[in-house]
């Protein structure tokens, strides 16, 4: 039975029987339903089913059971559906689900509040999907402040969830955000009162956690985390040993159910999981596991979601609000603050951003120099140079990224740091990371006053050609063929050579090698002392000539002979004993060899050492400084 007959089957038995008798024969059909059937199902007519599934709550009298079967359904089509690319048509009818979500909200504390909690925690989720901005208004009834204390002390991640729903939906609201996570649903409009309501709500809501709220204290008034740690996982050991003998049939079934029931297991009296390890009062035996008496280390999730929710809102007049963010322990809120300060600047957040520059987290470091480099002046220069200095000194991806965002934080107060730059450059006794970092900052200012133009379609030219590529080489993770900083940088420069394109950080000679006629020929359609004919350059012929010098230089043996070696140090005895050449020997011969790399000696080992490592029949052997290289044939 496929996937459509299987739904139109289980529409009709809760069509049938809607008392609760019938709900385990609703279950069994549910899981008759094939995963990938399922998948294929959903990818065409997923919320036409949804839809029939939200007529059956309208019109059927169903205890909370069966409502709470019928939610998971519809959750379970939602997410599959969006999944395979077909969104919630804009403004999908949510009136019902909304309506059934204030109704467990209204009687939550009645005998049935776990059975409640639960089709709420459904509800929530699937108004994520559902692609209709009037259900925030109703998921924001389930965050602070519209949440009673009571209730928001027991609501079982039922705020986490919604404040999650209304960021995907004021997400998929705007122009600006929806490209970027939620590709294929349509935009909306958020009317200026909804974006108010979402506004006051987070700001007076779960913008204002602490950790102080969230400290779990015993009877005696003590912090749960000043109690001692014990391990209370004795009981749950002695159960699984019961198991192991009933299971061997050492004992029955009757005495193993009797021997359970005389030993407790150790239940957390805040959460009620069973639990290994635990923090217990001496005076009042109170027993608080682990993750609950933590909880105020972990992170507030709740507090960035609220956010991250207000960041997307758009709204100058919220930044004072957050801007004390910028002193929070935790780098998803820093970030935010700074975006946001970003987004609105204001001269008097320069020192709050200055600050940040030598921050223990390097990635707000690096926003912050960003920043300094787009709002700074000549007194933060001296702050840069330290800066580059530092970085320049240290290996590693963090620490590059840094160094990339010092240099171009100088390069946009040029007007501040030329003349200290050159004087630093005509000076030695600076580490060679360092001079070249300060070179690479003058050679971009000498590129500006003689800068190509640009043309506005160059970012959309390098996305729709990468993403062709992807097809084409079916590599579903872009970056993998070219990165955005990369694209970035390359319209930055407008390269229209290959050694300038291997100029860029980041880009490498394979790289180059293997798209560097095509990624030179977007620029180059756009210069217009360019003529048409000449757009498109032949691929890179330098790797194949280097690769004929290679075969000039190197020493030749046959294959035979070096697979009869037993080991690398037979293999290192006779490459010394042919002076084969090791990699510093080739490099001072490359430099005479290429004289036009005089100045670029750098690119022309980069080149040289891609070429070792993937020339087909290079072979090394040796260790360290005293690795030859000889050519197997």
């Amino acid at each position: 039975m496929g996937a459509k007959q299987t739904l139109d089957k289980l529409i009709k038995e809760i069509s049938q029987d809607s008392c609760p008798s019938y709900y385990h024969t609703w279950q069994n059909i549910w899981f008759d339903l094939d995963y990938d059937e399922q998948n294929e199902f959903c990818s065409t007519e997923g919320w036409e089913y949804v839809t029939k599934f939200v007529e059956l709550l309208s019109t059927k009298k169903l205890a909370l059971e069966g409502i709470g079967y019928i939610f998971e359904y519809i959750l379970s089509i939602a997410r599959t559906s969006e999944g395979e690319d077909y969104p919630a048509p804009i403004n999908f009818d949510t009136s019902t689900i909304c309506d059934i979500l204030l109704e467990q909200k209204k009687n939550l504390h009645d005998e049935n509040r776990a059975v409640r909690l639960d089709i709420i925690n459904k509800g929530v989720r699937i108004l994520d999907k559902m692609n209709n901005l009037q259900a925030i208004e109703v998921l924001l009834q389930f965050v602070k402040p519209n949440l009673a204390p009571e209730e928001y002390e027991l609501e079982d991640r039922v705020t986490e969830f919604s404040l999650k729903s209304i960021k995907s939906l004021i997400i998929y609201a705007s122009e600006e955000f929806s490209h970027e996570q939620y590709k294929s649903r349509n935009s909306t409009e958020l009317s200026s009162e909804l974006r108010n309501l979402i506004s006051e709500t987070m700001l007076s809501g779960h913008i204002r956690d602490k950790c102080s709220e969230l400290v779990v204290y015993c009877k005696c008034g003590i912090d749960s985390r000043e109690l001692n740690t014990i391990d209370v996982s004795e009981n749950r050991q002695k159960k699984r040993k019961l198991r192991k003998k009933l299971i061997y049939q050492e004992i029955t079934e009757t005495q193993f159910l009797e021997s359970v029931e005389l030993i407790p297991d150790p239940e957390c009296s805040v959460c009620g999981r069973y639990t290994e390890k635990a923090h217990i009062c001496a005076n009042c035996d109170l027993l608080i596991c682990e993750m609950c008496a933590k909880s105020p280390e972990d992170k507030l999730w709740n507090r960035q979601y609220a956010l991250e929710i207000i960041q997307y809102l758009k709204c100058e007049e919220t930044v004072e609000s957050v801007i004390h963010f910028v002193d929070s322990e935790y780098r998803d809120e820093v970030s935010i603050a700074l975006e946001m300060m970003d987004d609105y600047w204001k001269p008097e957040y320069i020192d709050k951003v200055t600050n940040l520059t030598s921050s223990n987290d390097i990635w707000i470091s690096i926003q912050a120099i960003r920043m300094i480099g787009n709002y700074g002046g000549k007194e933060h220069v001296d702050l840069l140079f330290d800066l580059l200095e530092k970085y320049a000194k240290l290996q590693g991806k963090r620490h590059r990224n840094a160094r990339d965002a010092v240099e171009e934080a100088l390069f946009h107060l040029r007007d501040y740091a030329h003349d200290d730059l050159v004087h630093i450059s005509a000076e030695t006794f600076h580490s060679k990371g360092y001079l070249n970092a300060i070179n690479r900052i003058i050679k971009k200012i000498a590129r500006v006053a003689e800068s190509r133009p640009k043309s506005p379609n160059d970012w959309n030219d390098f996305r729709s050609w990468r993403s062709n590529k992807g097809e084409e080489e079916n590599q579903e993770y872009l970056p993998a063929i070219l990165t955005d900083d990369a694209i970035r940088k390359i319209i930055d420069r407008q390269p229209i050579e290959f050694i300038e394109l291997l100029e860029i950080d980041g880009i490498g000679p394979y790289k180059v090698a293997k798209y560097g006629h095509e990624l030179l020929e977007i620029i180059r359609k756009n210069q217009p002392d360019i003529d048409i004919s000449q757009y498109l350059l032949p691929p890179w012929s330098f790797p194949n000539e280097m690769d004929k010098w290679l075969d000039s230089i190197l020493v030749h043996t046959d294959t035979y002979e070096w697979e009869n070696m037993k080991n690398s140090n037979q293999q290192s005895d006779f490459l010394k004993m042919k002076k084969c050449h090791t990699k510093s020997q080739l490099r001072e011969l490359s430099i005479a060899e290429y004289e036009q790399f005089e100045d670029n000696k750098d690119l022309l080992f980069s080149i040289l050492d891609w070429r070792l490592k993937y020339k087909p029949g290079v072979k090394k052997a040796g260790k360290s400084r005293g690795v030859r290289y000889i050519i197997v044939n």
